[in-house]
């Protein structure tokens, strides 16, 4: 992913590459781009000659390293996930608070058109309230993925399995566009890798009013799953592959339940394909997502992703895996202590 941003900044209208850092030594890669090289990443938020750091690290260097560049003065950009745990993630939302920089974190598929006329047609309220939300997404992993790197698929090296690596992308996606959860009962299965993390997670939320919302995330399947569909009061939305339906119905289920003198029936209902798609360069998606971050720090455009909204998705992850291990219903906000007990016994067993 360094890469990736890389190759976005280099042309980018509002940035200008000046500097690579690795643990891995990459000094030739910082000439080919025609900027320095520096030794450390304490070096280049020291330097003064940078104002904003791109994290693209192991999840568990996300905290401190944001925190010691916002400390400077810097703004930030964090890969997802913004953190391993909750309690790392407070740590980053009270530095950002003291901080002048701005942080925002890498959910670029929300600006995925498709998702983006989905927030809109929500926010409308055309559609009423929600009543219920399913997510299911499938990216298929060998065992020759985990073992490319030594950090992947486990607890010491990423925090986590499909939760904290795929997993963030579809947890944010949710939080955006239907709210966080007053309680969260999860369930992760380690079924098709060996490895010691999940690779298989489901949840059941429940939100204030009694709806219910639905996640499924794994790196078993294939071909690829991607599916969302939200149920409104007035009609629903549904969308599969990146193609958008919009189901409209002639009246309030809600209002019609309380005055009809039928006992069942079907509502009258109206559907459309909409014009919504994805964005097939991830590049380009990239590059929106820096065009709106130029514009947040020159104050001419609200920031997309704020560090608050990058906290909920880790919350999210973090609630799941703990359900998933007392096999019981997590009240958010998530106890940070439980957590973090949970998480070092993880590790423990792991190095053991």
């Amino acid at each position: 992913m360094g890469k990736s941003h890389a190759d976005a900044l280099h042309t980018h209208p509002y940035f200008r590459l000046t500097g690579l850092t690795s643990t891995t030594r990459r000094k030739k890669t910082a000439e080919k781009y025609g900027c320095r090289w520096f030794d450390s990443a304490e070096q280049m938020i020291q330097s003064g000659e940078v104002e904003v750091v791109i994290i693209a690290t192991p999840h568990w260097h996300h905290a401190a390293l944001a925190v010691e560049a916002l400390h400077a003065g810097l703004h930030v950009v964090c890969e997802k996930p913004l953190t391993v745990t909750s309690m790392q993630a407070d740590e980053v939302l009270n530095a950002t608070k003291e901080s002048k920089g701005i942080l925002t974190c890498v959910f670029q598929s929300r600006f995925e058109p498709v998702f983006l006329q989905t927030k809109s047609l929500l926010m409308s309220g055309k559609l009423g309230p929600i009543v219920r939300c399913e997510m299911e997404e499938s990216f298929w992993r060998s065992d020759a993925y985990y073992r490319s790197n030594s950090w992947r698929g486990t607890w010491k090296g990423e925090g986590g399995g499909v939760l904290i690596n795929q997993g963030p992308h579809i947890l944010d996606r949710y939080v955006w566009l239907c709210g966080m959860p007053e309680s969260v009962t999860g369930f992760c299965d380690t079924t098709l890798h060996r490895i010691e993390v999940e690779d298989s997670a489901s949840a059941i939320f429940r939100h204030p009013g009694g709806w219910h919302g639905h996640i499924h995330i794994n790196t078993n399947e294939c071909p690829q799953t991607s599916r969302l569909m939200i149920s409104c009061d007035r009609g629903r939305i549904t969308v599969e592959g990146g193609r958008m339906r919009i189901d409209r119905l002639a009246d309030s289920i809600c209002a019609l339940t309380a005055t009809t003198s039928e006992s069942f029936g079907q509502i009258k209902c109206t559907s459309v394909d909409a014009a919504g798609a994805l964005i097939e360069s991830p590049q380009v998606l990239l590059s929106r997502f820096y065009e709106n971050f130029a514009l947040a720090i020159a104050g001419k455009q609200p920031l997309a992703i704020t560090a608050a909204e990058a906290a909920n998705s880790v919350e999210l992850a973090n609630a799941i895996q703990l359900s998933s291990a007392t096999k019981g219903a997590i009240t958010l906000p998530l106890d940070r202590a439980a957590y973090e007990t949970f998480l070092a016994a993880r590790l423990k067993i792991a190095s053991a």
